[in-house]
């Protein structure tokens, strides 16, 4: 995982190497922003502030959802795991990526929780910030 002041890069492994490629950010607008970046192809979802959903994908349908699904179990199994805050993030995202993906309606519960995570611990200003029911 890879943290910079505005985004958060997740990275997948299997045996054979680098597997995916998991980004998420918050615009300006308030809308959340899920990259995902496999070998065969990828998916760019956006959760707009107003509740739109934007997926542009060159996957298969269910393949993003599948490897989304792979990667957060991986977290949870990590010989490394995360630290305190950061696996609620990163299984957010994943999570999130993969419902938005799949229009699934508990996308928009998933996004309000990895923002809730995430957002605190990409910026000071929001350090404190509590989430009701997360």
């Amino acid at each position: 995982m890879e943290i910079s002041e505005v985004d958060i890069t997740l990275y997948g492994y299997t045996e054979d190497g680098l597997f995916g490629v998991l980004t998420y950010w918050v615009e300006p607008d308030g809308s959340q922003v899920f990259v995902s970046d496999f070998s065969d192809g990828y998916a760019w979802v956006t959760y707009s502030a107003d509740g739109t959903i934007t997926t542009e994908t060159t996957l298969a349908p269910g393949t993003l959802e599948a490897r989304t699904a792979a990667m957060a179990s991986g977290f949870t199994y990590s010989t490394h795991p995360l630290e305190a805050g950061w696996l609620g993030c990163a299984l957010g995202i994943t999570l999130t990526a993969a419902a938005l993906a799949a229009a699934n309606p508990w996308g928009l519960g998933a996004g309000i929780a990895a923002a809730c995570a995430c957002v605190p611990l990409l910026s000071k200003e929001f350090e404190d910030i509590e989430c009701p029911g997360f």
